[in-house]
């Protein structure tokens, strides 16, 4: 997707922190908020499961 994208993951470093203007950063936040969007992704609390808390 992006060389800083790949480079944020091969550092252990979250893209924000890497490179919050790259568009790798961008395409995550999109696809992050997709997610919150349709309920695929609960907001705050547990992320290890899914939204019916299985």
């Amino acid at each position: 997707m992006s060389e800083p994208l790949n480079q944020a993951q091969i550092e252990r470093t979250d893209i924000f922190a890497f490179d919050p203007l790259s568009t790798g950063a961008k395409a995550f936040e999109e696809l992050a908020l997709e997610l919150y969007e349709d309920g695929s992704y609960p907001r705050g609390g547990d992320r290890r499961h899914g939204p019916d808390g299985d």
